[in-house]
């Protein structure tokens, strides 16, 4: 059975200024009611148990605010247990992706330096790869790259 809002409401406080959640109730004897609720995972996100299953907090929050199950919650600032609801969004697996980490050394989503040290916009998107011509300047590529962004319909929040 899933989780109801109501259930969620009944168990969970959630703080808008924070993005924690706490106890509602006594949990346990060690679990008090106004404890912070969850525990940090090892891949950063915070857990809660709730009728012993296991949530996401960054889910709960969408859930506890929108009334509805998110599809994919991104992170906007890549915080994992930063659950502001200001911090957070649904959105599809393609958005998702382009708001990941930046593993370049540009600095700037989707774009690559050349051999020849120009840049270049690269975006992967459901299985095809665009690319852009190369450019000496960055901010020419910047501007290619965000004229390729909404020719695809691609939102992007990190630069």
């Amino acid at each position: 059975m899933s989780l109801s809002h109501e259930r969620l409401l009944e168990v969970l406080e959630y703080d808008f200024l924070t993005g924690d959640f706490y106890w509602k109730t006594n949990k346990s004897p060690t679990v008090k009611k106004g404890d912070r609720a969850g525990t940090l995972h090892h891949t950063g996100y915070v857990n809660i148990f709730i009728d012993n299953k296991s949530y996401r907090a960054h889910r709960l929050v969408w859930f506890y605010v929108n009334k509805k199950w998110p599809n994919i919650i991104d992170h906007l600032n890549h915080t994992k247990n930063d659950n502001r609801v200001e911090n957070l969004r649904d959105v599809d697996s393609r958005n998702n992706q382009h708001n990941r980490r930046l593993k370049n050394l540009v600095g700037h989503t989707c774009l690559h330096f050349t051999k020849s040290g120009k840049y270049e916009v690269i975006i992967d998107l459901e299985n095809k790869r665009f690319r852009s011509k190369s450019f000496l300047d960055l901010n020419e590529a910047i501007k290619k790259r965000d004229e390729m962004f909404l020719k695809l319909n691609i939102e992007v929040t990190n630069g």
